[in-house]
Formats: structure tokens, C-alpha cells, sequence
């Protein structure tokens, strides 16, 4: 019960400093981004119009008009500039509340003219609005709100799992302290003056972190199969559902849904190699392997999955499924293909070749210039094919074309690429975290070092007096923290390695550091205590003297 005050403790600091810090204030992470799926959730949560994640456009055009946007054509009228929009919390409530009392709404649903679609970012970010509005009301604070919501609720269904078991409650515990550390390294070290800047835990560049604990929760229970038990079920069930939609709501938390399908592809590469291979012939012993592999944490994941993904498929407007112009999630393809620019030799080998009339195209132009040149060079067609009179691009033609810009990229010059892929990129990425990590340590309140020392030395005590029953559990931890962590590095290391965006790799890290610091400790003590003990037994039994040397 110890821990579990402790972990809730935790919660407790880190949602106080958040409100310290002002993260309730914030739409951030792209406003002209954003301001789409708020309308979106405006729409449906005011109005109750399920338009499948599309935006009404008197809501949007309302939205802007009152202050959430970029431009200037919307901002000068209101004597507002841009980022200060972004937390001005009055402002924004105000604009909420014009969008969502517009007296008659258009009846005209065609698309782009009466109702907006998405960005091509991922869909669930309006959903998490909406949610946010329905338990917390039209403001901006919800937001915020709903967040901590999400993680007190994983915390809790994870508790209450492994309630009794000092060993889970103590990794619980563990897991809290590092989203208080999380809560300080956003606050420290993500500033939000820029566009781009995340300013608050519930930006699309954060929010992934949340994913862990439910992943964790998943994992542990498909590797150790315990008893049914109701209370189980129903923790279990909500992990699956919270870790299945927070993918809806940034894409690359993906990893984590694979750590789940990894840990079920263990199960089944056990049960293989020492039930069914060996006992083949005998159906009996076939019947028990595959009673093994169908156990319920397994059964449970696979219905929740299907159960979701039909969910999400007929609650999302076709539109998104069959247009040319909208996607519900981030351009994948456009973010590969814009970290080869990451190499240190691009420029000078390959600069020239993305210029037009003298404009060097970077960064997210980079991957469009590509589509572009390769339509016009192999196939004989215009650059306008990936332009649509609808809206902007036809994104999901541009990111097919990318794709392939990207394949034929890696066919022409294979040494450039693995060595982006296994010389620069890991080396960018340690230099990022690096310079991440450096920067918070040096900006950590006191209290948090000293809550830290106290949480370390009380894991450890509590460790070291249940070693004997824990010690099985200490180890798979550890491997099962050490496949997540390469899951969460692998679509850095393939994808761009940036600054802003490698929140939940840091989460990863740290987590498996920690466990780690925490194993060696005990792995000595228990070494010192075995030498002890044979000393002792020596030394009762005549065959060495209390002077003898030891060790």
C-alpha cells in the first residue's frame, strides 16, 4: 500500500507542477494543425454532428476567426500575434465558445466547402479533444486535464493488478517518478516559442509517453499468464483499449502495439520449441501446448484489436478511407525520406540536385521536390499530378510516390543509405538525447533529486528483503524493458532522429537504466551474502579459521 501512496504522490507533484508551469493553457504543436481537429470535436461535441472526424466549416472558419491561427489576416483584426495566441488562455475559451454557439449551421456537407477534413496528422488527436470537452468541459484546461486523467487511470488498472506484489508495485512506482521527470524535462527543455515548440504534456510530440505503461501492463501479462480473475480482465482490457487508441492518436507509438505482439510471438515461440517440435506425434501433449499458447491475456488482446479496429473503421467518414487528398495519420513516407538529409554528406553530394530556379529544397520540401522529380523524369508527368483543386496536395498519391522516390533512392546508392542508417543516425540520436538529458539535469528542482534518492533507496530495501521471490521477475523486467527499448529506438533510427520528438525513446531509456541500477546492486549484495554464508559454514565446520583470508 507503501508504494502505491507513493506512485499516486508522484502523480500528485508532477500534475501541480504542470499547473506551476502553465501546461493547461496550451494549443501548440502546429496551430494551423490543430485548429482543424478541435473544430472537428467542437463539431460533434456542440453540435452533435458525427461527421467521422471532419470538421464543420463555419466551426473552423469561427475558430480562427477568434484567434486559433497562424495568420495574420486572422490574428491583426484581434490585436493578437502570433505564438502568443498559443497560450492565452482567455482568448482561446473564447474562440471555443464562439465555435460552439454559432446560431444556424449550413446545412452543406460537401466536402472542403461545408465540412473540412483532417490535416493529414492522426485522427485521434480530435477524438482526444473531444473527449477532453465531454468529461471537462469547453475550455482549454481540459485538455490538460485529460491527460492526467489517462495517466492516473493507467497507474490506477496497474495497481490494482499487481496489489500485493512488491515487486510490479515497486516498477509502478518507478514508472510515476519518471513521468514527474517527464513533466520537468518538457517544461525544461521543450520550450514552445517557436511553431513548432510542444510547451505542454499533451502536445503530439509528448503525448506518446503515455503508451508505456499500458504496453508494459500488456506485456507483463501475456509473458506470465496469471490466473483469470476478473479484476484482471477488466485492468487488462482497459490497457488494450487505452494503448489501440492513443496509436490513433500518434502514429508512431506503433512500437508499443508491436512490443504487445512481440511478447505474444515469445509465447508462441516457447510453447513451439518445447512442446509441440519435440511431442509432434503425440496429441495429447499437442492439445496442452496449444491450450498454453491460447491463454487469456492472448485471447483478450486479439478480441479487444479486432473489437477496436472495427470500432474505428465505421466511426471514421469514408472520405478518409478513399480520397486522394486526406490521410488519418502522419505522412510516414515524407518523414523517411526527409531524414536522409540527416547524413553529413547530402548537401555536398546531392544538394544540387533539389534545386529550383535557385531554391535549395530542405527538410519537409525535400521529400515533395522528390515525388515531383521522379514523376517527371521516369514517367513523363507534370509536377501538377500531386496537386489538387480540392485542397493543397493529393497526400496519399504524394506519399506512394515518395515511397517509391525512397526505394529507387536506396537501389541507386545503397552505401549512402546503410551508412545513414547504421553509422550517423544512432550517432545523432545519442547526441540528441545526450544534449537533451544535459540540458534538464542541470535545470532539476532539488525536491526532485531528494524525492528521487529517498524512492531509489526505498525500491532497493524493499527489493533487497523480497530478492529470493522477486528475482525471476527482476530478470524478465529486465528483458522485456530491453526489447521495448529497441522498439522504441527503431523508428527513430529509421525514420528522423529529431530533438522535439524523441520523448517516449527518452521515457525508454531512463526506465531501463533505472531497473538496470537497481538489478547490479542486488546482484552483489546477493554475490557478498553467498561468500559470506560459505565462510561461515567453513568456519563451523574446521575447514578455514576466523583469521584466514576471507575473500
Amino acid at each position: 500500500m507503501g508504494l502505491g501512496f507513493l506512485s499516486v504522490l508522484f502523480f500528485l507533484i508532477a500534475f501541480f507542477y504542470g499547473i506551476n508551469k502553465g501546461f493547461q493553457n496550451w494549443v501548440t504543436e502546429g496551430i494551423e494543425y490543430q485548429n482543424v481537429n478541435i473544430a472537428s470535436a467542437i463539431t460533434e461535441f456542440a453540435y452533435g454532428l458525427d461527421l467521422g472526424g471532419m470538421a464543420h466549416r463555419q466551426v473552423y472558419d469561427t475558430l480562427r476567426k477568434g484567434g486559433v491561427a497562424f495568420y495574420k489576416q486572422f490574428l491583426d483584426p484581434i490585436g493578437v500575434k502570433f505564438p502568443a495566441n498559443l497560450n492565452n488562455a482567455a482568448l482561446l475559451n473564447r474562440a471555443f465558445q464562439s465555435a460552439a454557439s454559432i446560431e444556424k449551421l449550413s446545412p452543406d456537407r460537401t466536402v472542403y466547402k461545408g465540412v473540412k477534413p483532417v490535416e493529414p496528422v492522426d485522427l485521434g488527436m480530435a477524438q482526444y479533444y473531444e473527449f477532453s470537452f465531454r468529461i471537462f468541459g469547453l475550455k482549454v484546461q481540459s485538455f490538460y486535464y485529460f491527460y492526467c486523467l489517462i495517466l492516473v487511470s493507467s497507474i490506477f488498472f496497474f495497481f490494482i493488478r499487481h496489489f500485493g506484489d512488491q515487486f510490479y508495485c515497486s516498477i509502478l512506482t518507478l514508472l510515476a517518478a519518471l513521468h514527474l521527470f517527464m513533466f520537468i524535462y518538457c517544461a525544461e527543455f521543450l520550450p514552445p516559442e517557436h511553431q513548432w515548440g510542444v510547451g505542454t504534456v499533451y502536445s503530439s510530440r509528448f503525448i506518446a509517453i503515455l503508451c508505456i505503461i499500458p504496453a508494459l501492463h500488456l506485456v507483463i501479462d501475456i509473458l506470465k499468464n496469471p490466473k483469470f480473475h476478473l479484476v484482471h480482465l477488466i485492468s487488462f482490457s482497459f490497457q488494450a483499449v487505452l494503448l489501440l487508441w492513443l496509436v490513433t492518436v500518434r502514429g508512431s507509438v506503433l512500437w508499443a502495439q508491436l512490443w504487445v505482439y512481440a511478447a505474444i510471438f515469445v509465447v508462441a515461440l516457447s510453447v513451439a520449441g518445447t512442446r509441440i517440435f519435440r511431442q509432434f506425434w503425440d496429441s495429447e501433449a499437442l492439445l496442452r501446448s496449444v491450450y498454453k499458447l491460447i491463454s487469456w491475456p492472448i485471447i483478450t488482446f486479439l478480441f479487444v484489436t479486432a473489437g477496436f479496429s472495427a470500432y474505428a473503421n465505421v466511426s471514421t467518414n469514408p472520405f478518409y478511407r478513399f480520397s486522394y487528398e486526406s490521410l488519418t495519420h502522419h505522412m510516414i513516407w515524407h518523414s523517411v525520406y526527409a531524414g536522409l538529409g540527416q547524413h553529413p554528406d547530402w548537401h555536398e553530394k546531392y544538394g544540387q540536385y533539389y534545386k529550383r530556379n535557385g531554391h535549395l529544397f530542405t527538410g519537409d520540401g525535400m521529400p515533395l521536390f522528390a515525388a515531383e522529380k521522379l514523376l517527371e523524369t521516369k514517367y513523363g508527368i507534370e509536377p501538377d499530378y500531386i496537386k489538387s483543386d480540392l485542397w493543397g496536395n493529393r497526400y496519399r498519391a504524394t506519399e506512394r510516390i515518395i515511397k517509391e522516390a525512397y526505394i529507387q533512392f536506396i537501389k541507386d546508392d545503397p552505401r549512402f543509405f546503410l551508412e545513414l542508417i547504421f553509422i550517423h543516425r544512432p550517432v545523432i540520436l545519442y547526441q540528441a538525447i545526450k544534449h537533451n538529458l544535459e540540458r534538464v539535469l542541470k535545470n532539476l528542482p532539488v525536491y526532485f533529486y531528494l524525492c528521487f534518492f529517498v524512492s531509489y533507496l526505498s525500491l532497493l530495501t524493499i527489493l533487497y528483503r523480497f530478492w529470493l521471490t522477486v528475482r525471476q521477475d527482476m530478470f524478465l523486467m529486465l528483458g522485456i524493458l530491453f526489447v521495448g527499448v529497441g522498439g522504441a529506438l527503431a523508428p527513430v533510427l529509421s525514420t528522423f532522429a529529431v530533438q522535439l520528438a524523441i520523448n517516449d525513446q527518452i521515457f525508454m531509456l531512463i526506465l531501463f537504466g533505472s531497473t538496470l541500477s537497481l538489478l547490479i546492486p542486488l546482484l552483489i549484495f546477493e554475490f557478498l551474502r553467498s561468500r559470506s554464508l560459505n565462510i561461515l559454514v567453513d568456519v563451523l565446520l574446521g575447514r578455514r579459521g576466523f583469521g584466514d583470508n576471507a575473500i
